[in-house]
């Protein structure tokens, strides 16, 4: 599980959020050429908690509520909804909310253009008088994230990475964050909270803000993928792992792959349960049960900053973890190594 830590609200403006859609034709070739030649691929299963950071291309609108004004509190409006994705405000592509702040300030009336439901419209907008003098428009927004998570994999022959396992999504809205731009960052482990039934626990590190490991080009369904720089990311296993296909996998003892003792990179045992091959969510693909007692000791399983740490069996990297069980944390979910693979052709 990602683990989001990133929270921003301004009671003033937003609307509607933009998932970029991809040619189906174009992803369905690339995707049978990569399973066609899948088991030639080789690349190294990382297992490093890194640092998350993105901004997202629009504003995204989180909720809305009343405007407090000298003459009382003013409703607002009806055509702004949570999940909005503001891309222009008076046709100006926006950068930052501070933008948008600023363009509602100094406006008497706004043109919004917004995305919803990956329909993009226009929205006329009337910003009202707030009783601290301020022009509001009285909705809460958001344009960036941050947070902990681990890499799953780095291909040597494209220079990319794979990381998560699972999108990025909102913690508000719920809804995938579009990137514009994001980075992988260096993090260090402080400290480890226990997985407990109800509580999934989570890893808790200190994020290098100014120590860019990578360049964040795709956040979807199946994770966040992009380059990588390898002067920088010195910490990196050397050895290549060969994939295994989904059809390959079965159940039995595994292991995954984690830094979260004193940053030194270790494979801990595990069982996969089941395999799921045809499950229509691919992040669960698998069920797979933490069985290593050091593991168990330290962390009780799986934890939140864990979502990415690579699955391996029979010495090929067959996936990686992307969920836990709340109420279990010795067991989680999985996505295959193939699905996260065929992501690499949209970037």
């Amino acid at each position: 599980m990602y683990k989001q830590k990133h929270y921003l609200f301004i009671l003033c403006t937003l609307v509607i959020f933009f998932i970029t859609g991809i040619s189906n034709a174009y992803a369905a070739v690339s995707n049978n050429i990569l399973i066609n030649q899948t088991q030639n691929i080789q690349v190294i299963p990382c297992g490093i908690t890194i640092g998350v950071k993105i901004n997202t291309n629009g504003i995204i609108v989180l909720g809305t509520g009343k405007i407090k004004t000298t003459n009382g509190e003013i409703n607002p409006p009806e055509n702004l909804k949570s999940g909005d994705l503001i891309l222009k405000a008076n046709g100006k592509i926006l950068a930052n909310k501070e933008e948008l702040i600023n363009c509602i300030e100094t406006s008497s009336k706004i043109n919004l253009q917004i995305k919803r439901n990956n329909k993009i419209s226009d929205v006329n907008i009337t910003p009202v008088k707030s009783n601290d003098g301020k022009n509001k428009i009285g909705v809460w927004v958001r344009d960036s994230t941050q947070g902990v998570g681990t890499m799953t994999y780095y291909n040597p022959a494209t220079n990319k990475f794979g990381a998560l396992g699972h999108g990025i999504t909102d913690i508000d809205t719920q809804q995938l964050m579009s990137v514009k731009y994001g980075d992988i960052l260096k993090t260090d482990v402080i400290s480890i909270i226990k997985g407990e039934c109800g509580n999934p626990g989570e890893i808790l590190g200190d994020i290098r803000n100014d120590e860019k490991l990578g360049t964040i080009k795709l956040n979807n369904e199946y994770g966040i993928y992009g380059n990588i720089d390898l002067n920088k990311l010195n910490n990196i296993p050397s050895e290549k792992m060969q994939i295994q296909l989904k059809n390959n996998i079965h159940e039995g003892p595994a292991t995954i792959r984690s830094n979260i003792e004193n940053g030194t990179i270790k494979n801990y045992d595990a069982y996969i349960e089941t395999v799921n091959r045809f499950t229509s969510d691919d992040s669960k693909g698998m069920t797979i049960r933490i069985t290593d007692k050091n593991l168990l000791s330290k962390t009780n399983g799986i934890i939140q900053g864990m979502s990415g740490s690579p699955i391996i069996q029979d010495n090929k990297l067959i996936g990686a973890i992307t969920h836990v069980f709340v109420h279990e944390p010795s067991k989680g979910y999985g996505i295959f190594i193939e699905n996260m693979l065929k992501q690499e052709t949209l970037i």
